[in-house]
């Protein structure tokens, strides 16, 4: 009977062990992101409205993601922007981004873009392109 009552104990506090449960079911800190988005992405679109190189300042308009270190960096086409983001598998926290502010006189995007990348917004990746929504508006489109 007593041996009983040691095997019970030991059985009990195996399976109350807090340290041997969390080796056993690890909680992640951060959800695991299956979309990898890393890397150059070029705005095509921009309120539904074609993004046109002539019209766009000194280049294209494009966001380099770089996921790892939490951070986006990229050019309205004029100015260079850079900042912090968070990413989940369907949306991305634009935090407070630093821009630079040269005068370009055919630089029609910028003011849009920039407006546009406020605040926690969602994303789709769509036929090998990120579409960005506002409330189910598709307000960026971006391709590699």
């Amino acid at each position: 009977m007593k041996m009983k009552w040691i095997f019970i104990s030991i059985l009990f506090f195996g399976i109350s062990c807090k340290p041997i449960k969390q080796l056993i079911n690890p909680t992640p800190s951060e959800p695991v992101l299956t979309n990898n988005i890393s890397g150059i992405w070029y705005i095509v679109s921009v309120n539904a409205e074609k993004v046109v190189e002539t019209k766009a300042g000194k280049e294209m308009p494009f966001l380099d993601f770089n996921v790892t270190d939490k951070k986006v960096s990229g050019s309205t086409g004029c100015n260079r922007l850079t900042g912090q983001i968070i990413i989940t598998n369907s949306s991305i926290d634009f935090g407070q981004l630093a821009v630079t502010r040269m005068m370009c006189r055919n630089a029609i995007y910028e003011t849009p873009i920039l407006q546009l990348l406020r605040g926690n917004l969602s994303y789709k990746l769509e036929n090998g392109n990120i579409n960005i929504f506002k409330e189910s508006r598709v307000i960026l489109s971006l391709a590699r």
